[in-house]
């Protein structure tokens, strides 16, 4: 094999090394830790300023909207723990009882958690018909 050959084979190895490292640390950063609400309220400065990932359910009678500065409050939990939230953007579609919230973002002991991204997954649409 020509030298030149080799080079280009070489170069072209690093560069998919290197593209993929990127590719894994955006995609690890998407996500964000994923904890537990019950888990963030034992320890929440273990938690302060870190990129978060949780889930819980919808508390219905906590949603607030502020058309005015485009701002939802709500609540969610995990069953043991609640936690308010603050959500700056729309309010999702299915916003209602019985939905699951993922939200991702940035919490402050005592202060609602920050969602950055949030998503949510009705439970009925994911059981089983019997």
């Amino acid at each position: 094999m020509k030298v030149k050959t080799k080079l280009t084979i070489t170069g072209l190895l690093v560069f998919a090394a290197v593209i993929t490292l990127i590719v894994s640390s955006i995609m690890a950063g998407a996500t964000g830790l994923v904890v537990t609400i019950s888990e963030l309220l034992a320890d929440p400065v273990k938690y302060e300023d870190q990129y978060l990932q949780l889930e819980g359910n919808l508390i219905e009678t906590s949603v607030r909207y502020d058309i005015s500065n485009v701002e939802l409050y709500f609540e969610i939990t995990d069953g043991n723990g609640v936690l308010p939230v603050l959500w700056y953007d729309v309010t999702p579609d299915n916003f209602e009882d019985d939905v699951e919230v993922i939200i991702y973002g940035y919490y402050s002991a005592g202060e609602p958690f920050r969602a950055e991204r949030l998503e949510t997954r009705c439970p009925s649409k994911y059981e089983e018909e019997s």
